[in-house]
């Protein structure tokens, strides 16, 4: 009898040691941050290492403390059915989710402060110590348990994990380096450096992006507070590791061991993926949210109980805090409960709703309530009568996002399947960004004698889903939720009975994951992004090589007066670059002043001057791509055409000039003006 407290007392201490321990490192790591804070442009050598480690450090204490928070929030829900790595599955984006909410409520209190963000990672960490310290014990007995896993693994198993291993690790390279990538220094990044000038998150309507959902985008703006702009690549990639997890676990429950893996090798097939998940983007995080929704409904099917509705109502909350684009997954969803409540359960049918619509609402409603509130929009700017977007601005900006695809025609979304390769550019950004055809081998499910209720409920899902997505902008980047749905319907049409995958689809399988791989090897040979983490160049050197105007932003910061405003064409990159600079988010600011002055350079000038507008930032590199793929009215390149034809000649003095960019100072225009 007295044994029993002895031994709760002897974890207590353990626990608390452990978290004391934890502590001490936390204050070391924000006093190492302090004493030497993020490396300056030009600095090579030993600090790129001071701050990988810090970006590293931060970014495992928000997995600990993510997961406690997720743990307590599963905690309140009667679950006995999931496993472990389900558990951690869920924990880690739950967590993840609690946090970033905690930051929007101290930017919309004006309290967005390095201060006040540490306070409320403190204050987590208090709450959910005796968590964090039971899982940091756990850490040694679950690699010892990985490794014994791999030992029994057979070939295929060591191989597919040896493969994800290295995609793994090249782009923990990537994810190590200085961001670079288009959007991240668009939005998911310039955004979060502008609230954090200002102490607060504010209505941004150069930006109109950052007035919408924002929900991961809140712990970019952490890891900027303290220090770290890599801290978004590492969130992000480690969303993909979710993902990709999450199927596998998802097609081991509910068929086999090999089903789930052969989908995560399908989806570790999609060539862009590991370069997506290095990015400073929130693709993945919404992928993941809306996915383990689904995954939770699937266990609902299975056995029907409300805690499981309310967890997938969350999910799916999270979802629509990432992104607009999960309104239409987030639909279906109930859409799917609704009808099994029907068939199954007709008097439940309210109430299931209920369970699942509640928990969504309260989850995702924060965002479409702020941009309604700034902006009279909760989708802002569609749909919608919005302040500030007549209705040029919105043809413009809606003819450029459904310009993505092949055509609208019957014909068009019929050869779909075939355009997203033949067509590739057309859907993307880069030549690469396909899905995986392996993927639809899934349609076979329609012809299988022996398929389950699962598979075709999960059909129907994905057929629907694909129609909602081919009504928008067709970019393969916004199937990526729909990607592990696809991998496992795949999956279940490739792998038999038996469970042994015929040589010709391990063959392809594998092809389709070293050819993801051997991309992956190419481009980090070309990015030479480990040169920049290793500290043997500086973050200058780098960002020139794979930043085309980087150079272009330094001098408008170097060179230029401060009270310079520099107006980017079609260019929304503005991270870089500072106050001076002022986005194109849409990349229509020229084009509509073209159309309403009329092509009158004069009046064009003045209206920049009366703008507050110096100089013009021009890079005719991102010019050709849209007049390439995304100019279906031609009012673009007219607009173009005037401004290199006519404007530039007339009313501007070159200052700056490199192979891509030229800089140009206003000259005429201000008498009018004035």
């Amino acid at each position: 009898m007295v044994t029993q407290p002895e031994t709760a007392s002897s974890e207590d201490r353990t626990l608390l040691f452990r978290a004391v321990l934890v502590g001490a490192g936390a204050v070391a790591l924000v006093g190492l941050r302090s004493a030497f804070p993020e490396r300056p442009l030009n600095v090579a050598g030993l600090h790129a290492w001071l701050d990988n480690g810090f970006a590293l450090g931060l970014w495992g204490g928000l997995v600990l403390l993510g997961g406690a928070l997720g743990r307590q929030v599963l905690a309140r829900f009667t679950l006995p059915e999931l496993t472990s790595l389900e558990r951690w599955l869920l924990a880690l984006p739950l967590g993840w989710g609690i946090l970033a909410y905690g930051v929007l409520v101290l930017g919309l209190a004006s309290w967005l402060r390095p201060v006040s963000l540490l306070l409320w990672l403190s204050l987590a960490a208090v709450w959910t110590w005796r968590e964090w310290s039971a899982e940091l014990g756990k850490i040694p007995a679950r690699i010892t348990a990985a490794v014994s896993a791999f030992r029994r693994w057979g070939l295929d198993g060591k191989a597919l994990a040896v493969m994800g291993g290295g995609m793994l690790a090249l782009a923990l390279f990537q994810a190590l380096a200085p961001p670079w990538d288009y959007d991240g220094l668009m939005y998911h990044l310039a955004a979060p450096q502008r609230f954090l000038a200002a102490g607060r998150i504010y209505f941004l309507p150069d930006l109109w992006q950052a007035n919408g959902p924002f929900l991961l985008e809140m712990l970019f703006t952490l890891g900027l507070a303290l220090g770290s702009d890599t801290l978004a690549g590492l969130l992000h990639l480690t969303y993909a590791l979710i993902l990709v997890l999450a199927t596998w676990s998802l097609g081991r429950r509910f068929w086999s061991v090999t089903h789930g893996a052969v989908a995560a090798a399908l989806l570790l097939g999609v060539p862009m993926l590991p370069l997506w998940a290095t990015w400073a983007y929130t693709d993945l995080a919404w992928a993941v949210y809306e996915f383990l929704a689904v995954y939770l409904l699937c266990l609902w099917l299975a056995r029907p109980r409300r805690e499981l509705l309310a967890l997938v109502g969350i999910l799916a909350g999270l979802a629509l805090g990432n992104k607009v684009l999960a309104l239409g997954g987030t639909a279906l969803l109930g859409l799917w409960i609704v009808w099994q409540s029907w068939r199954n359960d007709r008097p439940a049918l309210l109430r299931n709703a209920w369970w699942f619509a509640l928990p969504a609402l309260l989850a995702g409603a924060p965002w479409y309530l702020k941009s309604w509130l700034w902006s009279g929009n909760p989708i802002y700017p569609f749909v919608f009568t919005t302040p500030g977007w007549d209705t040029t601005r919105q043809e413009l900006l809606l003819a450029y996002l459904h310009s993505f695809g092949a055509g609208r025609s019957v014909v068009d979304y019929l050869l779909l399947p075939l355009n997203f390769y033949l067509r590739r550019q057309q859907f993307g950004t880069f030549s690469i960004e396909i899905p995986n055809p392996l993927f639809f081998a899934g349609l076979g499910i329609l012809f299988k004698r022996d398929r389950n209720r699962l598979s075709m409920g999960l059909a129907l899902y994905a057929g629907l889903w694909f129609l909602i997505w081919a009504q928008g902008s067709q970019q393969t980047r916004f199937l990526l939720p729909l990607f592990p749905v696809a991998a496992l319907l795949a999956a279940d049409v490739l792998v038999p009975r038996s469970g042994r995958v015929s040589f010709l689809w391990r063959g392809l399988l594998a092809g389709m994951i070293v050819a993801t791989l051997s991309y992956r090897l190419v481009a980090f040979c070309q990015n030479q992004s480990w040169r920049v983490v290793i500290g043997q160049e500086t973050k200058r050197e780098f960002l020139t090589r794979n930043n085309l105007i980087f150079s272009a932003q330094q001098f408008i910061r170097e060179t230029l007066p401060p009270e310079a405003q520099v107006l980017l064409l079609w260019n929304g990159q503005s991270y870089y670059c500072g106050p001076q600079c002022r986005p194109d988010a849409d990349q229509t600011q020229w084009t509509r002043l073209f159309l309403s002055y009329h092509a009158d350079p004069t009046a064009i000038a003045a209206a920049l001057h009366r703008q507050g507008v110096t100089h013009l930032f021009f890079s005719a590199g991102d010019l050709a791509w849209l007049l390439l793929y995304h100019d279906p009215t031609g009012q673009q390149r007219a607009a173009s055409q005037f401004l290199q034809g006519t404007f530039l000649p007339q009313c501007t003095r070159e200052v700056y000039r490199d192979e891509v960019v030229v800089i140009a100072e206003l000259t005429c225009g201000l008498n009018d003006h004035e």
